[in-house]
């Protein structure tokens, strides 16, 4: 059953980065100058559709992870979103005050 799940959120997160790829092709098209006007448009459409898309599976996949918290730790809510949030920040901090650090010029 794990591995069937694990599965389906690797399939999601495929499906998430196609949608940031999209995202990216858009931002970069517009950045080229020399590309054709009919490209361009095309490439916008990629961005354009690819912002919603890439929240949306963002979302579920979040909400899945704090679900799969409560029905592994059979805690209480409150303890579980304390967990999520814990695991969050856990994730995303180190590479923030990286990121912090490379750009802060001394």
């Amino acid at each position: 059953m794990i591995n069937k799940q694990k599965k389906k959120q690797t399939a999601f997160e495929i499906f998430r980065a196609l949608a940031a790829t999209m995202v990216l092709v858009g931002h970069f098209s517009d950045a080229a100058y020399d590309l054709p006007v009919v490209v361009k448009k095309i490439a916008f459409a990629f961005g354009y559709y690819g912002i919603p898309l890439f929240f949306i599976i963002s979302g579920f996949l979040l909400t899945a992870s704090l679900f799969s918290i409560l029905n592994n730790k059979h805690c209480s809510f409150t303890r579980a979103t304390g967990l999520f949030l814990e695991k969050r920040i856990l994730r995303i901090y180190p590479a923030y005050l990286v990121s912090l650090i490379i750009i802060v010029d001394p």
